[in-house]
């Protein structure tokens, strides 16, 4: 039986990817969700818009991008101690990290592919000791 490593604490947020932020916000707003934050980044040489929206009801955000090189989805989930689940599964070759645990807005994000050809976005308090 293979050790818990680092569980998944919680989903944070479902990332989609938009054409257009303008529309879509329009959309999900007529559908209750609220505009929690919106900026503009540079990904690739190009520029992105990013934004995130809040359910009234509270729980996971729904994140809309308009980085064209990512046009898929992304599930988003919280985990205990990313660095020490970095280092245990660096190993298996079962496991890919797409991207090692970096500093990003949610303190540590990294992206790991499973043996089931999943990707996850892993975020977690901390630094990358």
């Amino acid at each position: 039986m293979n050790e818990v490593l680092s569980p998944f604490v919680r989903m944070e947020r479902v990332v989609l990817f938009v054409p257009r932020l303008e529309p879509a916000l329009a959309v999900y707003e007529r559908l209750g969700l609220r505009l929690v934050w919106r900026e503009r980044g540079v990904g690739e040489g190009r520029g992105y818009e990013v934004a995130r929206l809040a359910f009234p009801g509270g729980g996971p955000e729904l994140e809309l991008h308009t980085r064209p090189e990512r046009q898929f989805a992304d599930a988003v989930v919280r985990v205990g101690d990313l660095p020490a689940l970095y280092r245990a599964l660096l190993p298996d070759p079962g496991y890919a990290w797409l991207e090692a645990p970096r500093p990003a807005r949610c303190g540590l994000e990294a992206e790991l592919r499973t043996p089931d050809r999943n990707v996850w976005v892993l975020v977690s308090e901390g630094s990358t000791r």
